[in-house]
């Protein structure tokens, strides 16, 4: 089973979702910082949609990392309860997989951290869920951390992590 987490975090450093996202697939998967990739926004052009065929943009979009994974693990920053500006970009380029629903069937599971109280960050968590219910992507499982200040995840948040992991090696060990 391919697995692949990806994380709309900007910081580089002492990232709380680069950390949920490493929690999680830990040696199970491949860890995307979509920070590391020339992502270019969608133009909004629909040849992708309208044809059918693969986006025209030609850049760091990881489209077959996508299409080969089984699992995927999103993980985003809450900003002003929505996800990073990073991950609504990663979205808006995966038009091109919409139509026909190329993710159909794949499982996700979807992170999200913030700063906040957990109420604002139920948000972003719940624009991550349409995303996957556009594709047809099965969420799994999802946790909401609260985090005010770089690399400070609570240990409670690392122990609920660490059974969504587990859940994730009995799926895999049960296939």
């Amino acid at each position: 089973m391919n697995i692949i987490g990806i994380s709309g975090s900007h910081r580089s450093v002492d990232s709380n979702t680069d950390n949920m996202v490493r929690a999680i697939i830990d040696g199970m998967g491949e860890f995307i910082a979509l920070r590391d990739l020339d992502i270019k926004f969608c133009t909004g052009c629909d040849k992708c949609f309208k044809t059918g065929k693969a986006c025209v943009i030609v850049d760091d979009m990881p489209y077959q990392k996508i299409l080969d994974a089984d699992v995927i693990v999103l993980a985003s920053p809450n900003y002003f309860k929505n996800v990073s500006g990073r991950m609504k970009n990663f979205f808006d380029r995966t038009n091109s997989l919409v139509s026909p629903r190329q993710l159909k069937g794949k499982k996700a599971i979807l992170l999200a951290v913030g700063g906040q109280p957990v109420t604002n960050t139920m948000h972003c968590m719940s624009i991550m869920e349409d995303f996957c219910s556009d594709h047809g992507i099965t969420v799994i499982d999802n946790f909401i951390g609260r985090a005010d200040k770089p690399n400070s995840l609570e240990d409670a948040h690392m122990n609920e992590l660490a059974k969504i992991r587990n859940n994730l090696r009995s799926l895999l060990e049960s296939l």
